[in-house]
């Protein structure tokens, strides 16, 4: 029903005899005058982010598999060979000894093209475990004691020496090895003792990444110009797809042939198909945090594979629900969530054992699933019911629903905030939900739907490939508006980002 307050007033027509060609002449000036009066507006500026050269330090620990060490962190800073010292983002405040054996990424973040001689490591504190019980390890003196107050201890600073090289463009991973036996002397005494393992460059930044089903290719697309810099053709119908954590790589799940496409990011080639089966339908892909192993779902014969990709070989095939469509890997507790559309639940496997260990009962055809930044909460999106569902990862309760509208084509998670995007369809639109009040803050409208998001590392704008469109939206969240389309293939249906 109209607002008789807001609603336009009906057009006047004006009598016969009227002089009609000054009120042309009048419209004409109002639409010169006024914009969007009759006149095409001006496209809307492409949301661009600007790239800066980055590095990422890895650490893998070895050695006396029966003590966990925590290491607390303070800094991690790089010096250049001039000998100014950058300091990088924490990933984590923590090292475990444990956790660490699969290789994790705790520092990076973007830095100036440089000559880096070492990497320095402050650590403000240490504690072991034995048998259940935890006990703090002095890294320093005791503290001192200065007219009756407390001073903290000193950080323990430790110099790793490296030779990189850091270019423009380059996105640089260092990785280090953590001798846990040479870290502990006879009496208990720690002393942390890193070394450098290896060290790699990948002139990639500034690329985003995009599948396109209709011509069966991978494309690679400079982000600060929107030019498709080149083509990889891989298999028959590609879907989505996961960035290896070297940044060298990236997996394509072909939907119609059931492979893998592994895309070697330095050469633009395929060097690998993993094959699952033919008319297996392999829909997502997702890298797991445990040396070079892939999980992927099969949405024909309902099914998700784990693969070795040194060995191109399948380690074991889980059955699952119905239609399993998108995965979620929880690398903090071992887990891995799958989406299933049609039996209308999701599947818990658990990555040590490569088993299905759980099913949870989720609404009506859900069609996306996400953890949150602290893999604390899992989110799934719904085809049919209008609910956002949030469960509990530890629990696998659900601890909260909330309104979207049904439609869901997408989730994606803020690598920042306590936020999550749901893309929809009907309307296209972008939903923006903020966790913290549990509902929707935003909603912002789309020239058309889209069924893959991305977020850059360094940026507040977003990105969604949209099939029926052609290209990817880039999608501002600050201002709550959309940029001008990226053309980039006949039928983009999903985009990465190498950061």
């Amino acid at each position: 029903m109209r607002n008789p307050l807001t609603a336009p007033l009906p057009p006047r027509h004006s009598r016969a005899g009227s002089p009609a060609p000054v009120c042309l002449l009048t419209a004409l000036v109002l639409a010169l005058a006024l914009p969007g009066c009759g006149l095409p507006r001006k496209a809307d500026k492409v949301f661009l982010t600007s790239t800066r050269p980055r590095v990422d330090v890895f650490v893998r620990s070895h050695g006396a598999p029966a003590r966990k060490l925590f290491l607390q962190l303070d800094s991690v800073r790089l010096r250049e060979a001039r000998g100014a010292e950058l300091e990088l983002e924490l990933h984590r405040d923590q090292l475990d000894s444990v956790e660490s054996r699969r290789r994790v990424s705790f520092a990076g973040g973007a830095v100036q093209a440089a000559s880096y001689d070492a990497i320095i490591i402050a650590l403000r504190g240490a504690a072991i475990e034995r048998d259940g019980r935890r006990s703090q390890l002095s890294l320093n003196t005791a503290t001192a004691e200065l007219e009756g107050e407390s001073l903290e201890p000193e950080l323990l600073v430790l110099e790793v020496p490296i030779r990189l090289r850091v270019r423009p463009t380059d996105a640089a991973s260092v990785f280090l090895d953590w001798d846990i036996d040479a870290s502990l002397d006879d009496q208990g005494n720690l002393q942390p003792v890193f070394s450098l393992s290896t060290e790699g460059r990948q002139v990639l930044l500034g690329r985003m990444y995009v599948t396109d089903g209709a011509s069966s290719s991978l494309l690679a697309v400079e982000r600060s110009s929107g030019e498709v810099l080149a083509s990889v053709g891989v298999g028959a119908e590609p879907r989505d797809l996961a960035v290896s954590r070297d940044l060298r790589r990236i997996f394509v799940a072909n939907a119609r042939d059931g492979s893998l496409s592994v895309v070697d990011l330095r050469q633009n080639l395929v060097t690998s198909t993993l094959q699952i089966r033919i008319g297996a339908g392999t829909w997502d892909v997702a890298v797991l945090d445990r040396g070079d192993e892939l999980l992927a779902t099969n949405r024909s014969i309902d099914s998700v594979v784990f693969f070795d990709t040194n060995q191109s070989t399948k380690l074991a095939e889980v059955a699952v629900g119905r239609r399993p469509t998108r995965i979620a890997v929880s690398s903090r507790l071992n887990r891995a969530f799958v989406a299933n559309s049609l039996s209308n639940d999701v599947s818990v496997l658990d990555l040590n054992s490569r088993s299905l260990v759980g099913t949870v009962g989720v609404e009506s055809g859900p069609v996306d699933l996400v953890l949150d930044r602290r893999e604390r909460e899992l989110f799934v999106a719904h085809k049919i019911s209008q609910d956002l569902l949030v469960i509990d990862t530890t629990t696998l309760a659900a601890v909260d629903s909330i309104f979207i509208g049904g439609d869901a084509t997408a989730l994606l998670a803020d690598r920042r905030r306590d936020r999550i995007y749901v893309a929809r369809s009907n309307p296209a639109e972008l939903a923006v939900v903020d966790r913290r009040l549990s509902a929707v803050v935003r909603r912002i409208p789309l020239s058309g739907p889209i069924s893959s998001l991305a977020q850059p590392i360094d940026g507040s704008v977003i990105y969604g490939a949209s099939p029926e469109l052609g290209g990817v939206l880039p999608i501002d969240i600050l201002s709550a508006k959309q940029g001008e389309l990226i053309p980039c293939g006949q039928r983009p249906t999903s985009v990465v980002f190498v950061d």
